[in-house]
């Protein structure tokens, strides 16, 4: 199934592991916006897992915070794993390093 945009509908998050992020400029903010905004139009949402403190100051700094998801999520999974979220019935994929 795909919507108007012919990308593939989805549901859930797409979780990116933020934690071992020393350093992110204005190119890696434009793709972590772009990457967001990707995720919104196929029925998705994009999740910063665990951003490193400079990372989340320049979130805070520039306003991204607010249209970014960003934290910590519960159970830590193997790489990959679908994992249901009990309060909403979506299904999470966990990429980064355990």
């Amino acid at each position: 199934m795909e919507n108007a945009t012919g990308l593939p509908t989805l549901q859930g998050e797409l979780v990116v592991d933020m934690s071992r992020v020393a350093f992110c400029d204005s190119g890696g903010l434009s793709a972590l916006i772009r990457a967001h905004l990707r995720a919104r139009e196929a029925g998705a949402q994009l999740h910063l897992l665990r951003p490193t403190e400079p990372v989340a100051a320049l979130l805070r700094r520039t306003g991204a915070a607010r249209v970014l998801s960003s934290g910590e999520l519960r159970p830590r999974t193997p790489i990959g794993k679908p994992v249901p979220s009990p309060a909403d019935g979506a299904t999470r994929r966990y990429w980064g390093r355990s």
